[in-house]
């Protein structure tokens, strides 16, 4: 499996480019919702399909794991979209056909804006992420 590499390349990079809002990843120990008002980056990986793209190499065969992350920016409810748009943009270019630590990202989808957003005292928009990524297995 390729997830722990997978998120780790996407965490490290939020961390290292990222500094707007907290980044909560999940199961994180420091992952406490901040106040009312302060916005936060969650981060989610909802869906991948791994397969065998090479054979005759047992042990060593190339396996393409091909998924997406999500990122999912949490911000106070009734507090407008232009700058929270400007973040999700922000956001999907640090993403945006980058390849880093073996993952391979590709164009991330534009937040959806729906009755689905508000979610109590917060409004989410989310930025989806396609990406592939090899390993040998």
């Amino acid at each position: 499996m390729s997830l722990l590499e997978i998120s780790t390349a996407v965490e490290d990079r939020l961390a290292a480019r990222w500094g707007k809002c907290p980044v909560r990843g999940l199961n994180d120990p420091n992952r406490s919702t901040p106040p009312a008002g302060e916005p936060y980056l969650q981060v989610e990986y909802p869906a991948s399909l791994t397969r065998q793209i090479s054979i005759g190499a047992p042990g060593a065969n190339t396996h393409r794991t091909e998924g997406g992350f999500v990122l999912v920016l949490a911000v106070e409810r009734g507090a407008g979209l232009k700058p929270w748009l400007a973040w999700t943009r922000e956001l999907a270019g640090l993403f945006r056909n980058e390849t880093f630590d073996g993952l391979r990202c590709f164009e991330p989808a534009e937040p959806s804006i729906d009755g689905s957003n508000a979610s109590g005292e917060w409004f989410e928009l989310s930025v989806a992420v396609p990406y592939e990524f090899d390993f040998l297995a």
